[in-house]
């Protein structure tokens, strides 16, 4: 279902939309890849809410971050919609550039209220996702860097003033 109504929004080559049974979207070119994955990222908020568009990716995507590595698409997004508290957390894309055929290159900035008892939040940071596809243009990596460390982050939950300093907020111009 969320293919067809992908599918009515974006027009899809005719390799992507024969393929379409599993309801993934093959093949897309990847300029409209990217226009996907900036639409998740921005209006969908995926780092905070889960809410991706699993027909882009591979179903045994690997999710990997400096913290943790979690194979397919299922699995991830629920790790991520119980982990950030959506109403004081936010995810700002800063660039998303094409590298190469295959890859995209994200960067972003993270701020985030964590859904546990106290509702701690993490210092925000910025960090940077490649998107790799597959031979069927499916994204089958999805590889987290952070500028900061996973030490930092953590421990910065608890003492607010250890480590870098926050990423200061995104501006955007023009």
């Amino acid at each position: 279902m969320l293919s067809q109504s992908f599918a009515r929004i974006l027009p899809l080559p005719a390799s992507a939309t024969a393929a379409a049974e599993d309801g993934k979207q093959r093949n897309l070119p990847i300029q409209q890849l990217k226009r996907v994955v900036a639409e998740d990222f921005s209006k969908r908020q995926y780092y905070i809410t889960g809410k991706l568009t699993p027909a882009i990716y591979a179903n045994d995507c690997t999710f990997k971050d400096p913290t943790t590595n979690v194979k397919g698409v299922k699995p991830y997004t629920t790790a991520v919609a119980t982990l950030f508290d959506p109403a004081t957390s936010r995810a700002d894309l800063i660039s998303l550039e094409v590298k190469d055929p295959h890859t995209l290159l994200l960067n972003w900035r993270l701020e985030a209220t964590l859904k546990v008892p106290g509702s701690p939040k993490i210092k925000p940071y910025t960090g940077h996702t490649r998107y790799i596809t597959n031979s069927e243009g499916l994204i089958q990596s999805h590889l987290e860097d952070w500028d900061i460390s996973a030490l930092d982050a953590f421990v910065s939950v608890l003492f607010p003033g250890f480590g870098a300093p926050p990423a200061p907020p995104v501006s955007h111009t023009g």
